[in-house]
């Protein structure tokens, strides 16, 4: 029987977020949605990318001859070589021809024993601060029977577990992967079905309905099953940080939601901002500052006000 397989764009080790403890973060590559401030945009597309970072480039030209696309041309204004996005097709062979980093691929195929392995590296952190592995993305929901076999392995073998996802994807995965994680970190980017698209450029009809079901499936579960349900908000300034937004996301929690256990604000950041370059992308929030702490503790304090247990994740 052949092996399940996912594609995978990174590994996180030591992280102290999204989780207890020490976490290591395994990243899956794919998702439905595009955010317009998402800080891996290198995890939208399910296939491989192909970033460039014109400051390692030595002008050596060797990406030029291995690509079979004619996709990599000299740019005399900036003496660099670049990739043509509109003929390149990712095949990565400039990044293996690449001496300095450069050009890389940025997506690895894996078996699920693979993955479970360079999760297992970390077990000595694991067991001295109580933490474990986070399956992050993209969206897990991308690549979900890779993502339900990593999950039920670690669980299996006493790693804590631990999703971040959007719920957008089919509520049969979203219920097994439910089974066999002991954190779900499940994003409310915008209530409004038109506002969420034109956010993520899709509705949250399924990630609404997703959400209500979860809540009712972990209610049926025993005590000593129930995985911790967390509900996050990016806090995207003029986008989705709108009193109506705020008042209809409490409202919403407190009539539909039973288990969960808080919600949790993001504040905006802008740390993905070179990858876009890298991407040959333009960023939209491109000279937009993080948001301070003035900002995101009045949306705490506001949140808090209306009933609603919250916090901040700080970076």
């Amino acid at each position: 029987m052949t092996e399940t397989k996912g594609v995978i764009f990174n590994i996180q080790r030591f992280s102290l977020h999204d989780g207890k403890g020490i976490r290591t973060v395994l990243f899956l590559k794919g998702c439905p949605l595009a955010c317009r401030w998402c800080s891996n945009p290198e995890s939208i597309s399910g296939k491989v990318d192909i970033f460039q970072d014109l400051t390692k480039c030595i002008g050596c030209g060797l990406c030029q001859k291995a690509c079979p696309e004619d996709a990599i041309y000299f740019d005399k204004k900036q003496n660099t070589y670049i990739i043509n996005r509109e003929k390149c097709t990712n095949c990565g062979l400039c990044a293996e021809a690449c001496p300095t980093t450069a050009i890389t691929s940025i997506g690895q195929i894996r078996t699920v024993t693979q993955a479970v392995a360079m999760i297992k590296r970390d077990l000595p952190f694991f067991t001295n601060s109580g933490g474990g592995v986070t399956l992050s993305g993209g969206e897990i929901l991308f690549q979900p029977a890779f993502a339900f076999e990593i999950l039920k392995t670690c669980k299996e073998d006493g790693i804590d577990t631990a999703i971040e996802t959007s719920g957008n994807g089919k509520w049969k995965w979203l219920s097994q992967i439910a089974t066999v994680t002991n954190t779900i970190y499940y994003d409310l980017k915008a209530m409004d079905a038109e506002l969420h698209r034109q956010l993520t450029t899709v509705n949250n009809d399924k990630i609404i309905k997703n959400l209500i079901a979860l809540d009712r499936l972990i209610g049926e579960m025993s005590v000593a099953q129930r995985p911790q349900l967390i509900i996050r908000i990016p806090m995207i300034e003029g986008r989705n940080v709108t009193e109506s937004n705020i008042k209809e996301t409490a409202d919403f929690l407190k009539t539909n939601l039973t288990f969960y256990d808080h919600l949790e604000l993001l504040p905006f950041h802008n740390f993905g901002e070179s990858k876009y370059r890298q991407l040959g992308k333009t960023y939209e929030f491109a000279g937009v500052a993080n948001m301070g702490e003035e900002n995101y503790s009045r949306y705490l304090e506001r949140f808090n006000q209306l009933g609603i247990k919250t916090n901040v994740m700080t970076w």
